[in-house]
């Protein structure tokens, strides 16, 4: 009998097993142009949102991540920006190879393209963001796949820049469900680019009382 009701107890709890969900992005476009000249970012233009309709999962966040289908010529110029209903805010990379405040690209690195999907997620394990963009240099596109977020450039920000943690960034939301922004801009002038797509993956936390909500007698006994 034992036996039987721990076997049943397994099946249960597999049953229902936390799946991460996908949320595919509404919105994107060109971006349009900021203030900044090839050698100093300013003001970015106006920003290009993409939005996903959240619904179904359960606080706390246990893993996120992001795709982005983007082409531009000069990534230095981009900030990109994961915000949750409630109002925190994530950069997933930005001024990439900015040493100072106003850093628009010069350095080698600054100068890649972007050119597809790229995906932010804590599990990736190759390059660094800022590593990739080197390597690639002017004129070529950073390698598509999987890259950890990273801290935005700007003064006194160091060469790469510190990897950062996407999920942990967003642990403390306490109701996931709502509208997230993508929110991706362009500081520099005489480069171009567009956000043509995107997907939010989300893993919420299990049902916490879902076998014994009836009490213990819920338990089938086989």
């Amino acid at each position: 009998m034992m036996k039987k009701t721990v076997v049943t107890l397994m099946l249960l709890m597999s049953s229902i097993c936390v799946q991460a969900q996908t949320f595919p992005g509404t919105g994107g476009g060109a971006l349009p142009d900021g203030t900044g000249v090839p050698t100093t970012c300013g003001s970015p233009g106006a920003a290009v949102d993409v939005t996903f309709d959240v619904t179904g999962v359960t606080a706390p966040l246990t893993a996120v991540e992001l795709d982005i289908d983007i082409t531009h010529t000069w990534v230095n110029d981009i900030v990109a920006t994961l915000i949750a209903p409630s109002g925190e805010t994530h950069v997933l990379f930005g001024q990439t190879h900015a040493l100072t405040a106003d850093g628009c690209g010069t350095s080698i690195g600054g100068d890649a393209d972007l050119g597809g999907v790229y995906n932010f997620t804590d599990a990736a394990m190759g390059v660094d963001w800022w590593t990739a963009a080197a390597t690639a240099g002017a004129a070529a596109n950073i390698p598509l796949g999987d890259y950890r977020t990273t801290e935005q450039g700007g003064d006194g920000q160091v060469n790469p820049a510190p990897a950062t943690d996407i999920t942990a960034a967003f642990a403390a939301v306490a109701d996931p469900n709502g509208t997230w922004i993508l929110r991706v801009t362009d500081g520099g002038v005489g480069d171009n680019g567009t956000v043509d797509a995107a997907n939010l993956f989300l893993m919420g936390s299990g049902p916490s009382d879902i076998i014994f909500e009836n009490g213990f007698e819920a338990i089938p006994v086989l």
